[in-house]
């Protein structure tokens, strides 16, 4: 076991790569279809330490996450699961124009973003890809990967 330059504790050198990879590409670039094909073949627990947002199952079994809006999008990447609907619990939490609302054009939803204040927004991924949103300025960009 050694520590990555992200400070992820990895097990193997292969995946280190993975992860050093996924790293570099979202960082510089958000999360785009080549970090994808990494995402697909590395574990749950290894992508949440990365700093991308895996969906918890309510009791209803609709998928959550929860995303804080201050300078960006918090967790930027979130992943998902086919079919099932998706809730995300946008909390803005800076009075900065442009956190004020967010689009996901994919899904023709956008909502209004009061300060302080958390707003769900669901949407329904049919199928597996990446789905970007971004803020009314499109400043702010974040991705909803989903398997």
């Amino acid at each position: 076991m050694r520590e990555t330059r992200r400070g992820v504790r990895v097990v193997n050198e292969d995946e280190g790569r993975r992860m050093l990879k996924i790293g570099e590409v979202s960082k510089r670039s958000g999360v785009g279809i080549e970090a994808l094909r990494f995402y697909e073949n590395t574990n749950m627990d290894t992508l949440v330490a990365l700093g991308t947002g895996a969906a918890r199952a309510d009791s209803g079994g609709v998928q959550v996450v929860d995303v804080t809006v201050k300078g960006g999008y918090q967790p930027a990447a979130i992943l998902a699961e086919a079919g099932r609907t998706l809730r995300l619990n946008f909390t803005r939490r800076e009075a900065t124009p442009c956190g004020e609302e967010v689009v996901l054009p994919e899904f023709g939803k956008r909502a209004h973003l009061p300060e302080g204040s958390p707003v769900a927004v669901e949407v329904t991924p049919a199928g597996p890809g990446v789905y970007e949103f971004t803020c009314g300025m499109n400043m702010y960009k974040g991705k909803i990967i989903v398997r």
